[in-house]
């Protein structure tokens, strides 16, 4: 049931082109999350397959999940996956007990994809189909914070671990960020040098490359109200530049390359690049990371 919910998730997501629902503004975890929670309650219900297709049409009706949260760093952030989970439950309960949904709602005229995004990829909802799950190319993140500032990350990591680099020797960062993360991380560039929530520090790339370098670890305990207001990364993050790379932009979204480099007090220019963010299939996560970051979220609950 986990894994046919899942592989719906990704495919439905796929299908959406998630660049494109973010310029539209809406949360592509929250809108194609609900589908897959659907079927995995579908399958835990025993749903026939014209229940589940009917469960599956009802949750176009109740798919929802906006991004305005990135404007103030609001609480809906974390509701909308939870959201997704609950939508789906009570799709397939409305399903079970004989309620019907339409069953183009992915690709029908006034259906999800045309709702949701202005350049579909309605192929990928089936392409290679049972041939392999998509959940084989998933990325986990280590990091605390979205998924786009993975990579900028990593590359402040392996510049403090080769040169030794404090805060204090820093005269510049400068950064590549991915064109479909442009208005998640780095724009508008006031505001993401300068968060004011937790929201706003976890979809800021300049504040996740001066933890990064600052304190060599970007767990969920470094974007907290205490660490926003810590002197040392306010002066970092006031130093951090990015720009958009379109050679790097041709490649996503298979390669989430990032490039950076800092320029020192000493007059030194380092630099460094990545293809694949920790937590990528071609570079994943140490199941001792995994379990290590298990720990640290469960431990405090």
């Amino acid at each position: 049931a986990i894994v046919a919910g899942y592989e719906l998730t990704l495919r439905v997501g796929n299908a959406l082109n998630p660049s494109s629902a973010y310029q539209r503004g809406f949360h592509p975890t929250s809108i194609a999350g609900v589908f897959g929670a659907a079927t995995a309650a579908a399958h835990l219900m025993g749903l026939s397959a014209t229940q589940l297709t009917d469960a599956l049409g009802i949750c176009g009706s109740m798919a929802s999940g906006s991004m305005e949260y990135l404007s103030d760093g609001a609480w809906t952030k974390r509701i909308n996956a939870g959201w997704a989970a609950h939508a789906g439950v009570v799709a397939a309960g409305l399903a079970a007990a004989g309620f019907n949904g339409p069953p183009t709602i992915l690709e029908g005229p006034h259906g999800f994809l045309s709702a949701f995004t202005d350049a579909p990829k309605t192929a990928r909802l089936l392409d290679d189909l049972g041939e392999f799950y998509q959940i084989e190319t998933v990325s986990i993140k280590p990091y605390g914070c979205c998924r786009y500032n993975h990579g900028i990350i990593d590359c402040m990591f392996a510049l403090r671990e080769e040169h030794g680099i404090t805060p204090e020797q820093v005269e510049k960062i400068r950064f590549s960020v991915l064109s479909a993360g442009r208005d998640l991380v780095a724009e508008p560039i006031e505001q993401k040098q300068a968060p004011e929530n937790v929201v706003d520090a976890q979809f800021s790339a300049h504040f996740a490359a001066a933890v990064a370098l600052a304190r060599g670890v970007a767990d969920v305990n470094q974007f907290t109200p205490e660490s926003i207001q810590d002197p040392v990364l306010r002066e970092l993050t006031s130093k951090t530049e990015h720009h958009f790379n379109p050679a790097i932009d041709r490649l996503y979204p298979l390669q989430w390359r990032t490039e950076a480099e800092i320029e020192l007090s000493d007059g030194r220019v380092v630099a460094t690049e990545i293809d694949h963010a920790t937590g990528e299939p071609e570079n994943p996560v140490p199941r001792e990371g995994l379990v290590e970051k298990f720990i640290l979220l469960a431990e405090p609950l």
